[in-house]
């Protein structure tokens, strides 16, 4: 029989120079703002038993999980299926730009984000199914012992929520993320189920 522990995902901290070109601030550092989140969610998960935490590459997800694993003694390791999506061709471009340059898929886009898939990139579903399949690599690997930490950004959180909460792609911009939050997960063997989400450390607004 499986035991149950719990997962905490967190989306990192607020970066850097946000929203100016697409996925770029992905690999921006903590903003100060971002670096106190970072800060309150170390504290906030120092009694929780943390083993390991694990980031995806993106530099603001590292530094958010660096401050969660220093102060729990834990392990910091990376995983490429937690990244980022990779937004392709589009990457690093302005929004207003791709408007006008390709107009045609940024109408697409606009009609339905979450199916969408981007250009030499990816969709958020192939985003929801490795960052998912992580997390159960993660699960198994941990099954039985302390809980985990990873820590992603917001988008991932949401697809990682939605599919452990049997919530369709389309209705995945419901579910609430913000800057340095903390959702829980617990996986049992009936499954995985969703405890918290969105919690906010009050010590930083």
């Amino acid at each position: 029989m499986e035991a149950s522990h719990l997962v905490y995902v967190v989306s990192h901290g607020e970066a850097t120079n946000r929203q100016v070109h697409v996925g770029k601030s992905f690999d921006n550092p903590l903003s100060d703002r971002g670096c106190s989140q970072a800060q309150g969610l170390a504290a906030q998960l120092t009694s929780h038993g943390i083993v390991a935490v694990y980031s995806s590459p993106q530099l603001c997800a590292i530094q958010t999980a660096s401050e969660i694993a220093k102060a729990n003694r834990s392990g910091l390791l990376l995983r490429q299926g937690l990244s980022a999506i990779n937004y392709g061709d589009w990457s690093e471009q302005n929004w207003r730009a791709i408007s006008a340059s390709d107009r045609a898929r940024y109408a697409e886009y606009c009609r339905c984000p979450a199916t969408f898939c981007f250009p030499a990139g990816e969709s958020l579903a192939d985003a929801q199914r490795r960052a998912f399949a992580v997390l159960g690599q993660l699960s198994k690997q941990h099954n039985g012992k302390s809980s985990i930490a990873i820590v992603v950004n917001k988008q991932i959180s949401q697809a990682l929520i939605a599919k452990c909460s049997n919530i369709p792609l389309t209705r995945l911009f419901e579910l609430e993320q913000q800057d340095g939050c903390l959702n829980v997960l617990k996986k049992t063997e009936d499954g995985w189920q969703v405890r918290a989400i969105n919690i906010l450390t009050v010590d930083v607004w």
